[in-house]
């Protein structure tokens, strides 16, 4: 069963991972 809990949980793990792979682009330029 995919819980609320789950979702909100994976959507903010998808927000971490996001902002992170955005940084790790600045900082390669």
């Amino acid at each position: 069963m995919f819980s609320l809990m789950d979702y909100l949980l994976w959507a903010d793990f998808r927000a971490v991972t996001n902002i992170d792979h955005i940084i790790h682009i600045d900082t390669n330029r």
